[in-house]
C-alpha cells in the first residue's frame, strides 16, 4: 500500500521569474508493504492534472516537483496539481503506468496515493509602464493666464501590467526641446529659448500625469512652427526601476497679440513733378508676427 507523507494538500511558492529545472517542493511517498526498509525505489510519481500547459514537472523516482516552463504571472498566478505516487512492483515491464491513472486508490489493496499541490506564482516587477496611446500632442492657446494655467493642459496616464505594489507609476518631465528651431539662424536667440525650456515652461504632476504651462506662451518668440517637445518619463517602484518615455507635442495656437510692423522707420521716394494721379511713386512693407487671418495686413 503506498501513502504520500504529506497532508491531502501540499502548498508551495515560486517567483514568476525562477530559472528553468528549478525545485519548487519534493512530494514524499512511503510504501507501506515495506515499512521496516523505508524502500521507495518501487515507487513512482507522476502529475495528473491540472497543468495542461506543462509548466512543472516531477521527478518520477524522487518526487521533486521543479519548473519546467517559464512562468508568466500575468498568465497564470496559481496551479492546483494533483500529484500521484504509485507502487510500480509487480507490474510487467511493458504495461504502461498512464493505463492505472482513473483506478481507484482502493484497488489493488492501495497501490497509489495522490495528493493535491497548490503553486502560487508571485509576482515580480518585470513589466515596463507603457504608454499606450504615444505619441500625444494637444494645444494650449497663447498668452494663457490665471485660470487658464491652472487647469492641465493634458493628462498622459501610462499603464502598468504588474500588480501592487509594482503597477505604482510615478512620472516626470526628463527634457524638452523646440520642434525645427532650424527655422531661426540666430544662434544667440536658440541658446537664450533653450536656457529658458529649462528653467520651466511646463510640469508634471507625479502622480496624476497631468501636464501644465507654468506662466505664459509666446507663441512668436519660438518661431514657426510654434511647438514643443517634452518628453514624459513614468517609472515604477519596483527593484530595479523600470521606465518608459513618450513625446507630447504641445502646439500654441495664435493669439492676435502683435501688431504689424514696417521695415523701415522712414522711406524716402522721389517723384516727377509731372506724375500722373495714381501713378506709384514707391513701396513701402510691413510684417506681422502673428499667424494666419491674424498675420494679414492691409
Amino acid at each position: 500500500m503506498v501513502k504520500l507523507d504529506f497532508f491531502s494538500l501540499i502548498r508551495a511558492q515560486v517567483l514568476e521569474n525562477a530559472s528553468l529545472g528549478m525545485h519548487v517542493v519534493q512530494c514524499r511517498a512511503s510504501d507501506l508493504d515495506f515499512p521496516a526498509s523505508g524502500d521507495s525505489s518501487r515507487l513512482r510519481f507522476s502529475i495528473l492534472s491540472g497543468d495542461p500547459s506543462g509548466d512543472f514537472s516531477i521527478g518520477d523516482r524522487d518526487g521533486l516537483l521543479a519548473v519546467a516552463r517559464s512562468l508568466d504571472y500575468e498568465r497564470r498566478n496559481s496551479y492546483r496539481l494533483v500529484v500521484r505516487a504509485e507502487d510500480a512492483g509487480g507490474r510487467g515491464r511493458g504495461e504502461d503506468l498512464a493505463d492505472s491513472k482513473e483506478e481507484d486508490s482502493s484497488i489493488d489493496g492501495g497501490r497509489f496515493d495522490t495528493a493535491t499541490v497548490v503553486v502560487t506564482v508571485l509576482d515580480v516587477n518585470d513589466n515596463p509602464p507603457r504608454f499606450p496611446d504615444a505619441p500625444f500632442s494637444c494645444r494650449v492657446r497663447e498668452n494663457a493666464q490665471g485660470e487658464d494655467l491652472a487647469r492641465p493642459i493634458f493628462v498622459a496616464r501610462a499603464e502598468d501590467r504588474d500588480d501592487p505594489p509594482f503597477d505604482r507609476v510615478e512620472y516626470s518631465i526628463r527634457y524638452f526641446s523646440h520642434l525645427l528651431l532650424s527655422e531661426r539662424r540666430n544662434f544667440n536667440a536658440i541658446l537664450l529659448i533653450i536656457r529658458d525650456s529649462l528653467g520651466g515652461l511646463f510640469s508634471i504632476n507625479s502622480s496624476t500625469a497631468e501636464v501644465f504651462a507654468t506662466r505664459p506662451l509666446d507663441r512668436e518668440s519660438v518661431g514657426p512652427p510654434a511647438s514643443f517637445r517634452l518628453h514624459l518619463i513614468a517609472q515604477d517602484f519596483g527593484s530595479p526601476r523600470l521606465t518608459a518615455e513618450a513625446a507630447l507635442d504641445v502646439i500654441v495656437d495664435d493669439e492676435n497679440d502683435g501688431a504689424p510692423e514696417f521695415q523701415a522707420d522712414t522711406y524716402e521716394v522721389s517723384v516727377a513733378e509731372d506724375a500722373e494721379v495714381g501713378a506709384s511713386v514707391g513701396r513701402v512693407s510691413a510684417s506681422d508676427q502673428d499667424e494666419g487671418l491674424n498675420a494679414q495686413i492691409r
